[in-house]
């Protein structure tokens, strides 16, 4: 998942560079330019020919329901840009909507879940198009969301069992309060115009770039050409993963934030989330002060509250930073990473230092096998993550974690 706020320093970014050798060279003849000019043509057309990425962008009414839920329990990060909205629909819920979202938000706090984000998860394994679409999921989950789920790196049967019998009623409640206070009416009005004409210009956008041969590259496995962008009303701040090759992301982002979140989305899960021996052979790591300073030490609703959550995302965030420095968009990893969600993520950047120490993003391969051999090294002991954190983001960003 990735996040993005209105204050990043990331609006900035150069997409192009100028070489020294090209502010360097002197004039060319005409015939040489026209030669240049005649092979640029060919290889842009070569280039179309093999292009595999295949972008498809649209809108879905009834993923943005799910998501609101989210900012109508109180995750500070969405409430705090939806409070107008949150006030308008909160007085139009009936007395069984309001029970149902007091209980969501009690086990949200709990157990530091992200409402919104999980619940998008979960919905998009059916028809996201409308609030009816999700409404007949919430009622008939099993027909309706389990078989997909079930296909999906996300499948565990315990957990689906407990979301099933205990969640999923109360999801139920609070989508039949939307409805009766007129949701999908107020979501025509103030979000539709806005969001087609976000899809059109993002669409154009995206299909200049091919990034599926570099994850499938990097991942060491061949993937589905299609991937799948959700434009959202109501999911800032968030990018969210869900089941496919498709990503949920907020219509206001910039376009290039929109291409980050999708090379980002795209690589989770970077490693079998089944091999619980990852996390076993990680203990040292986790139990480490300074990583429990971090996972304890930052917003809660960033997420990333469990360690194997933090490292499925530190993977995620380096191999996405490998992709942005050899296709030339995105901010640099430093200065990505000592702002990034409050500078959490030095894990990334230690990550991130060890495929770039080890050629990994010019080479490519298999990043589970990669990582595998990267714990058998000692590369993941904490005073090398530490070390090679501060490569990237500078000491006094790793040394702001050391506990007191």
């Amino acid at each position: 998942m990735i996040l993005f706020r209105q204050g990043d320093d990331t609006a900035g970014v150069i997409l192009t560079r100028m070489t020294t050798r090209q502010r360097l060279h002197g004039p060319v003849p005409l015939s040489a330019l026209l030669a240049a000019l005649v092979v640029a043509t060919l290889l842009r057309a070569v280039a179309a020919e093999v292009h595999s990425t295949r972008w498809h962008v649209q809108t879905a009414a009834g993923l943005d329901a799910v998501v609101f839920i989210g900012a109508l329990t109180g995750n500070s990060l969405q409430h705090e840009n939806y409070e107008a909205e949150v006030d308008f629909i909160r007085r139009r819920l009936g007395g069984e909507a309001h029970a149902a979202l007091e209980r969501l938000t009690e086990f949200a706090q709990l157990h530091g879940m992200l409402v919104g984000p999980n619940l998008a998860l979960i919905f998009s394994a059916g028809p996201v198009d409308s609030l009816d679409d999700v409404i007949a999921s919430a009622r008939e989950p099993e027909s309706r969301l389990r078989p997909a789920l079930e296909e999906s790196e996300y499948w565990d049967t315990r957990e689906w069992t407990w979301v099933r019998d205990e969640t999923l009623p109360d999801v139920l409640a609070v989508l039949l309060g939307l409805r009766d206070a007129g949701f999908e009416s107020y979501w025509r009005d103030i979000a539709a115009p806005t969001l087609e004409i976000r899809v059109d210009a993002t669409r154009r956008y995206l299909q200049r770039f091919d990034i599926i041969p570099e994850h499938e590259r990097l991942l060491g496995r061949s993937l589905n050409p299609e991937i799948d962008l959700l434009l959202l009303y109501f999911s800032k701040p968030y990018g969210i993963r869900v089941t496919g090759q498709r990503f949920a992301s907020h219509h206001s982002y910039p376009m290039y934030i929109q291409l980050r979140t999708a090379t980002h989305e795209m690589f989770h899960p970077p490693f079998d989330r089944g091999n619980h021996s990852v996390y076993e052979r990680l203990e040292e790591l986790r139990a480490d002060p300074w990583m429990q300073s971090i996972l304890t030490g930052h917003d809660p609703a960033i997420g990333y509250n469990t360690f194997p959550e933090l490292l499925d995302e530190s993977a995620t965030q380096a191999l996405d930073q490998i992709v942005a420095d050899r296709m030339g968009f995105d901010q640099g990893p430093g200065a990505r990473w000592r702002t990034a969600d409050g500078g959490m993520h030095m894990l990334a950047a230690a990550i991130y230092q060890m495929l770039v120490e080890d050629r990994f993003g010019d080479e490519g391969g298999d990043f589970d096998t990669w990582f595998d051999s990267a714990i058998d090294r000692g590369l993941l002991a904490p005073a090398q993550v530490k070390r090679r954190a501060a490569l990237v983001v500078g000491q006094d960003a790793v040394d702001r974690w050391e506990p007191e």
